[in-house]
Parts: structure tokens; sequence; C-alpha cells
């Protein structure tokens, strides 16, 4: 059994689980956090057997191994010196969501595995945009209750735009939701300016102007401003001519920029607000928090997932100064990845995470760059990949995307399967080995 589980005959069991668990996974990403997860478990109980049958031997290092051992290892400092010890079991181990990077990893057993994987998830990507459309504009959320039993409030007014509501489509948050999109968002423009034939590229165009427009009634501004940049960056990587490349790269943004003026007609006046501390206070104090709690604790933090508990009696402290002004941000984490790992984790948090993406966008590069020509529907996966992790990075600046499991499991899903899209397109290879 263990030979056959590393040769081309493999057993039933394995031929057929593998790419079942990672399709449930997949296909999850746009719609379901319990999709999700159980595609997650039965993936890991799948690896865990048939790592068994195969005594290890289909266990192979990644990439992203260094960057995960830094961050992993800087997590438990975190919480072996945390100075008021661990919150709570469960938030602590909140960062378990990147086993996915591991499962989509081993899962991925071919390229038509991958593209199902991609292609059902535009396909139920279009349907929550629609869905988050649909709310945006009635402000109603069909069977809301059940998906989501114990929500107080199912839709959101946006911040400083109260005359409008967020679309969340499956989910409950708005900004999950458009975080999640950017990412088939980036495929299908980077695979519609591969060559092929024209009714192909007009149907992914079609499915990046959906998923698009979800985005657009999130009403979420980073998502939406980093979403277009990225699209401006695809879309000049794979046009071929100098003053050809130019022209339509200006073009299209002054088309975005005109879109967001007339869609989006308080993003501007929102984002000066934002940080001028008149109207909107609550993320300059966070991250002067954040930055406080790094500074008294700079090489180990307060412990992964203390910080809701350690910043709390400073924020009190702060609205007290403002003669008792009512703090609205959520303080669960610190409305940006980075300062949070410097709060919980440290310089070693702060570190291992730069780390980790440095190793992915090397990586990333590297194979994008040695794919074969005719591996088209690889290298335009691959290119849309590369940008969606970095513009879900940038928002990362101002959301904590790595701590919403809603976000974080299709980051972790892509990272995976861009870096393995390097072996799948070598010939007699169909996994990593």
């Amino acid at each position: 059994m263990g030979k056959e589980a590393l040769t081309g005959d493999k057993p039933a069991w394995l031929r057929y689980s593998r790419p079942a668990a990672l399709l449930i996974f997949a296909w999850s990403l746009p719609v379901s956090l319990f999709g999700m997860q159980a595609g997650l478990i039965m993936g890991g109980l799948v690896l865990l057997a048939w790592s068994i049958a195969a005594r290890g031997r289909n266990l192979s290092p990644t990439p992203l191994d260094r960057g995960m051992l830094a961050l992993i290892l800087a997590i438990l400092l975190s919480l072996l010196m945390a100075p008021g010890g661990v919150l709570s079991f469960h938030r602590a181990a909140g960062f378990w969501v990147m086993s996915s990077f591991y499962v989509t990893w081993f899962m991925l057993d071919s390229e038509s595995t991958l593209r199902r994987a991609y292609l059902g998830i535009f396909v139920l990507a279009c349907a929550a945009a629609i869905f988050a459309i649909y709310q945006s504009i009635s402000g109603q959320y069909p069977l809301g209750h059940l998906l989501h039993p114990h929500a107080a409030r199912l839709l959101q007014r946006v911040p400083g735009m109260r005359d409008r509501i967020g679309g969340s489509g499956f989910f409950y948050s708005r900004l999950s939701l458009a975080h999640v999109l950017m990412f088939p968002l980036c495929w299908s423009v980077s695979l519609a300016i591969e060559p092929q034939k024209l009714s192909k590229r007009l149907l992914l165009l079609v499915v990046a102007a959906v998923i698009g427009l979800g985005i657009l009634f999130t009403w979420t501004r980073a998502a939406l401003a980093v979403s277009a940049v990225a699209l401006l960056v695809i879309v000049f990587s794979g046009l071929r001519g100098g003053r050809k490349k130019a022209l339509i790269l200006g073009v299209l943004a002054v088309l975005l920029l005109a879109g967001s003026l007339i869609c989006v007609p308080r993003m501007f006046g929102r984002l000066a607000h934002s940080f001028s501390g008149a109207k909107d206070w609550g993320r300059l104090t966070i991250w002067q928090t954040a930055l406080d709690l790094a500074s008294d604790n700079p090489v180990s933090g307060v412990g992964f997932g203390n910080f809701v508990r350690d910043s709390r009696p400073r924020i009190a402290e702060q609205a007290r100064a403002v003669k008792g002004r009512k703090f609205t941000a959520s303080i669960d984490w610190a409305h940006s990845n980075l300062f949070t790992f410097l709060a919980e984790c440290g310089m070693a948090g702060a570190f291992a995470l730069c780390l980790l993406c440095l190793l992915y966008f090397r990586s990333c590069a590297a194979i994008l760059i040695s794919l074969p020509p005719e591996a088209r529907k690889l290298r335009g996966f691959v290119r849309g990949s590369l940008f969606s992790v970095a513009a879900f990075l940038a928002v990362g600046f101002f959301h904590d995307t790595l701590f919403h499991a809603e976000s974080a499991f299709i980051f972790w899903f892509t990272a995976a399967a861009s870096l393995a899209a390097g072996h799948l397109a070598k010939p007699g290879i169909s996994e990593p080995q």
C-alpha cells in the first residue's frame, strides 16, 4: 500500500478522496465557513491516512516551511512569555487555519483538479456577488437567520455612508466577502489575458465584472481600491508592446478613477477623516495602543490572542482623556495584520510574518517565470494568485485579514495552490514530490 501511494497505481480511496477533499474545501471558500472547516478536516484525515499508508514518504518540503516554522515558534514564544497568561485556548489556537496550506499542497493532485477548483470558485463567487448586490439594494438577507442563527444584525450600514448597506453574500461580514472576492477577481482577469478563444476570454471578463460589482456593493473601500490597482498591474504585466501597454494602462487608470468618484462619492471624505481624529479616532487609537504594547514587550509581545484583553485598559484610559468619548471600533485585533503581530508576538512575530511573505513572493515569481508557454492556464492562475496575495496583504495593513477565518482560508489555499502549480506543469509529475 505504501508504494502504491507514490506511484500512478494509487488505490481507489486515495484517487478519489484527495481531489474530493480539496474541491469541498475550495468550493466552500466564497460561500461557507462551515464548508471550509469540513473540507479542511476531511483533507487532514485523508492526508493522515495517506501518510500512514506511505510511511511518510508522500510528505515533502514546501517553499514556505521556514516561514511557517518561524511563525509557529514566534506564536509559541509569545504564549510562553505572555505577561498576563493565555486568554483562552480558542483565541490562542485561532491561527490553526494555516494548516490549510499543507492540506492544499498535498491534496492538489493534478492540473485538472486545480482547474475544477477555481472554476467552481468562479461560479460560487459570482453567486455570492449577485446575492451581495441584492442585499445592498434591498436591505434584505433571505434565510440569513438560518445561515447565521446567532447574529444580532445580519446586514450592516457602511460607516461614513449611512444611507448604504454593505452586502455580505452568504457570509456575516461584508469585509470578509470583499477580501475573499479579490482572489477570484484577480484569477479571472489574469486568465482572460492569456492567449485563448475569444468566447472563453469574454466569459472570464463577465465573471470578473460580476465579482467586481460584488466587491463594489460591499462598499469596502480598501478592497475596492487595492483590487483596482491589482487589476491594472495584472493587465499591464500581460500586455505586449510599450506604447500599446502605456496607452491601455492610462485609459484603464482614468476609467477606474472616474468610476471610484462616481460610484463611491464619499470614499475620499472617509479617508480624510479616518486619520484626522476629528470624526473617527478608532483606527489611530488602536494602532497607537498596539505600538505601546509592542514597546512594552518588544521580543515576544503580550501573547498570541491576548490583544483584546491587554488593549482594553489602555483604550479606556484614552477614552477618559477625551472626556468619555465613545470608542466605536472593534478591538479584537489591531486593525492591521502587522500591528497585531507586533503587539501579540513582538518583533519575532513581525519578522516571521515578513519572512513568510518574502518566501512566497520569491517562490511564486520564480514559478511564474519558469512555466512553459503552453501552460497558459497555470500561468494565468499563478499570476492572478501572486497579485491577489499582494492585494490581500496590502488590505491587511488596514484590516485584520489574517485573523478572520472566512478570508484567511482562501489566502492559505491560494498560496499553496500557486506554489504547487510549479510541480503540476512538469510532465510525469501529478503531485508535489
